[in-house]
């Protein structure tokens, strides 16, 4: 929100300054103006884009790495397996818990963008919500479902399944769906 704002001042700023200091007529004072709108926000948010991306890009590592230890995991089972499936399905849970723990703590430092970013409280939430409904924490879960975007299939998939487990009307479910 903060970029938007600097922005229009920005914008205003050119265009005000090329209309009284005889630059340029209206018409093309506005059109700097809003030149200068566009560069601005152009400007600031291709710093903001590159600061988010690279802290999103240590949360994509960090679950990328937690899951090659678990295939290497698995395929180390394949050729001795352990005693107890239970046991290797428990050790491997307890494994991606830990990882999403850390993707989970990797996506905190975003909220510092919140003010800057438009809509960053709500990429955060659906981050958070997929990860957490990875590690079955469903209080969290139902805690972020109001504050998530869900505009992929995937976590779309996610509330339709929480509202079944919880025993949601139908006509909610459609309204999801839909």
């Amino acid at each position: 929100m903060i970029t938007f704002l600097i922005a229009i001042f920005c914008g205003l700023g050119v265009g005000l300054g090329c209309y009284y200091g005889n630059v340029f007529g209206y018409g093309w004072s506005v059109f700097i103006g809003v030149l200068g709108f566009g560069a601005c926000q152009f400007g600031i948010g291709f710093f903001m884009r590159r600061n988010v991306k690279a802290q999103m890009d240590a949360v994509q590592r960090i679950l990328a790495n937690g899951q090659k230890q678990l295939q290497v995991k698995t395929q180390r089972w394949q050729m001795k397996p352990p005693g107890s499936i239970q046991a290797a399905q428990m050790e491997i849970e307890r494994d991606q818990r830990v990882f999403v723990k850390a993707a989970l703590e990797a996506v905190e430092p975003l909220h510092r963008f919140d003010r800057w970013v438009p809509m960053m409280r709500r990429q955060i939430a659906t981050a958070q919500f997929q990860l957490y409904w990875m590690i079955k924490e469903w209080k969290k879960v139902d805690e972020l479902m109001s504050k998530a975007m869900f505009l992929d299939p995937a976590a779309t998939a996610m509330k339709l399944a929480r509202y079944q487990m919880l025993g949601k009307p139908l006509d909610e479910m459609e309204k999801v769906y839909d």
